[in-house]
Formats: C-alpha cells, sequence, structure tokens
C-alpha cells in the first residue's frame, strides 16, 4: 500500500517586484519565485516529478477578492482564463469577497501586478492576496478540486470553512500533523505554492 507524504521547500528572502515605468523587458516575477513559478517542474521537484512527463504544467492562482477590490473587474479585463470558486446562490451572493482561479501567463500584465509592491491598488503584493499551483489541469478541472476544499470536517465531523489560499495560515499548517492529510489531498498532483511575507513555501507529495 503506498504512503503518501507531503514535500516542502522553503524560499526565503523574497523581494516584490517595484514599479518599473519605461523599463525595456521589466520582469514579470521576481526572480526568486521566477523559477518555482514558470520553470521546468523536474528541476524544481526531481522527488516528486522525475517521472513524470514534463510537459504542459500550468501556472494558476487562487486570489482572494476579499482581499483586492474590483480584483472581478481586473480579471475581466485582463483577458486571462478565470472562474470562481463559488456557484450558485454562493456566487451571487459572494462573488465580490470569494476566492477567484485564474491561469496565469508570463507575458499577461495582470501576472506582473500580482508581485509589484506600491501604494496603488491594482499592485497586489501587500495584500498576499492568495496561493499559486503548477499543474497539468485544465482551469475547470482545477476548479472542480479545490472546490471540494472550501469545507472541511475535523475529526470530530465538524464542518468549517477553510480558507487554504490564506498565506499567512501555511506556518501553521505545515507544523501541525493533524493537518498533514487535509494538505496531502489539497495537493493531489499539483504543486502549490503559499508566499507569506518575504517566504514562498512550496508544497507537493511524494509516495514514500
Amino acid at each position: 500500500m503506498e504512503t503518501k507524504a507531503l514535500h516542502l521547500t522553503i524560499e526565503k528572502n523574497i523581494e516584490p517586484l517595484r514599479v518599473q515605468l519605461g523599463v525595456p523587458a521589466a520582469k514579470a516575477v521576481p526572480d526568486v519565485l521566477d523559477q518555482m513559478l514558470f520553470g521546468s517542474i523536474k528541476e524544481q521537484d526531481g522527488s516528486k516529478l522525475a517521472s513524470v512527463e514534463q510537459t504542459n504544467w500550468k501556472t494558476f492562482a487562487v486570489l482572494d477578492a476579499a482581499k483586492v477590490p474590483n480584483l472581478v473587474e481586473m480579471l475581466e479585463a485582463s483577458g486571462l482564463e478565470h472562474s470562481c470558486l463559488f456557484k450558485g446562490g454562493a456566487y451571487d451572493e459572494l462573488k465580490d469577497v470569494a476566492p477567484w482561479l485564474v491561469e496565469l501567463k508570463l507575458e499577461n500584465s495582470f501576472t506582473r501586478r500580482v508581485f509589484v509592491k506600491s501604494d496603488e491598488p491594482w499592485h497586489l503584493w501587500d495584500s498576499e492576496p492568495g496561493i499559486f499551483i503548477r499543474s497539468q489541469s485544465t482551469l475547470n478541472e482545477l476548479r472542480s478540486h479545490f472546490r471540494k476544499f472550501t469545507r472541511v470536517n475535523d475529526d470530530a465531523g465538524k464542518w468549517f470553512y477553510f480558507r487554504f489560499w490564506e498565506g499567512s495560515q501555511i506556518p501553521r499548517l505545515i507544523s501541525d500533523p493533524a493537518f498533514e492529510p487535509v494538505l496531502v489531498k489539497l495537493c493531489g498532483d499539483h504543486i502549490i505554492i503559499w508566499r507569506h511575507l518575504d517566504r514562498a513555501y512550496c508544497l507537493s507529495v511524494t509516495e514514500l
């Protein structure tokens, strides 16, 4: 019987991008995060994925509209594929404060805004708006996967709202063994990157 466990890497001293007006070939992602978010998967996490085909790995984010004013409008204007994790009545009532899944493209200006620090509301670094995902899944497949985790139950069977996209929660989650089974299921076949302050926490699943 296969046993699955979390594989964790931490990058430190991550610095945000600054406004790069008039700069030719402006950076879209901080140097430390570039490889993690858009680089080769095999180089990034050989322990998990050395035997996995290295093509068609895409980059997504789950962003919290409660932290980003006008996020929905920004996503619509970006031209990037996106979808809310909520649907039905929850979507109608909460879409302006809900988590949104978006596929990031390195050449798209919205991607750079996620990593820029400034006083402008469309620069999102300080708000720590969400998490990043590397995956071979489509956006709709990934949405279906993550929708299963907006609510989880504890050992006593009590259900609670799980803000898994919240970067400030990840140091506590990875230090508590009780959360490991949930995180293993959350990661599944994907790689998830949380950023909190100047650190990035990269989680994937290994088979022991």
